[in-house]
């Protein structure tokens, strides 16, 4: 019976005091190794994750920029300064036509915004430039028919483009540029009309043939401003086509979009002669933007947190002197007129 019980009794013995203490201390151990490496390694994940946000927001800010200032100005033709077009589009019948100027003039920039008037409700980035691009949107139409006379009816057979009444349009053979507004567009064997109902005249500088395309007019705005409810800034593109307005965000977190200098063609030999270098508030030297052949391009663009970075650095932001730890980078190119180029 007693050695039953003693059996039993070292059956039941359980971790001395000593055995539990090293165990605890042994999982401390390892837990806190764990904790380590983890506290230690978030910073990095941290800033490389934010690079790698400026690296893309970046690459979408300057492939969009990029392939909207090559075609500024385009109207069909190899050059957009070989023609200038007439303009009779007037919707409101105000008297005075709605594209306020020739398509040929094709890009405009507004140093500091100064003289632009801001179709949005989104606030601008103070000491941020603007960039107004003019053209045809990608869509065309090719005449099925020779047109019988100036203010005849154009026809295109059908409207894969969806163009409607008041929309500003463009016709365009490379000899001749219109810029009108349709009055009715059809179903069926589509035609497009062009009364003064909606124009100063209804018509047209010449009866178009069947080389002439049609394209549909448009504007687009490319400026630095605050999202309205994220209170981040962005790369916002505002486009009209002659009917509406609409307005996107293109790319979040750029801060900053400068135009550091305007390349030009003065004796229009499809070659810059002249260089116009912003001085920081003004490229009023530039005389006529129809004789622009290039711009070169500066936006800036910082992380989303203002802790990524390892120390506080003081930058411009909205006219102000900021200090934060966010990462920022400047992004730099050259982009050429295509068809103001050889």
């Amino acid at each position: 019976m007693r050695a039953l019980q003693c059996r039993t009794k070292l059956a039941q013995t359980g971790l001395s005091i000593v055995e539990l203490m090293v165990a605890m201390a042994l999982g401390l151990l390892i837990i806190g190794g764990i904790l380590y490496t983890f506290i230690s390694s978030r910073p990095v994940f941290t800033a490389n994750d934010a690079v790698a946000r400026i690296q893309e927001d970046g690459r979408i800010a300057m492939e969009r920029l990029t392939r909207e200032v090559r075609q500024a100005g385009y109207t069909g033709c190899a050059n957009s300064t070989d023609v200038n077009p007439t303009i009779i589009a007037d919707v409101n019948k105000d008297g005075v036509v709605d594209v306020t100027a020739p398509a040929g003039s094709g890009i405009q920039v507004f140093d500091n915004g100064t003289g632009w008037v801001n179709p949005t409700g989104v606030v601008r980035v103070a000491g941020t430039d603007v960039i107004q691009i003019r053209g045809i949107g990608s869509c065309q139409r090719k005449l099925t028919g020779n047109m019988t006379a100036n203010n005849a009816n154009i026809q295109i057979g059908s409207n894969p483009c969806g163009w409607a009444a008041d929309q500003i349009l463009v016709i365009a053979d490379c000899a001749s540029v219109d810029i009108f507004a349709a009055t009715n567009v059809s179903t069926g064997s589509v035609t497009i009309a062009h009364a003064n109902s909606k124009n100063t005249d209804e018509k047209l500088t010449k009866a178009y043939g069947s080389e002439a395309l049609v394209f549909a007019y448009g504007e687009k705005h490319f400026f630095v401003g605050i999202h309205p409810t994220l209170n981040q800034p962005m790369l916002y593109e505002v486009t009209y086509n002659g009917a509406a307005t609409a307005v996107s965000d293109v790319a979040g977190n750029v801060y900053d979009l400068q135009v550091l200098s305007v390349k030009t063609d003065t004796d229009a030999n499809g070659a810059a002669d002249a260089e116009v270098m912003s001085t920081g508030t003004t490229l009023g030297a530039v005389a006529d933007w129809s004789q622009v052949v290039g711009l070169r391009v500066q936006f800036s663009v910082r992380s989303e947190a203002d802790n990524t970075g390892p120390e506080s650095k003081t930058y411009m932001f909205n006219g102000v002197s900021v200090t934060d730890k966010r990462l920022r980078r400047d992004f730099v190119t050259n982009i050429g007129i295509r068809n103001r180029l050889p």
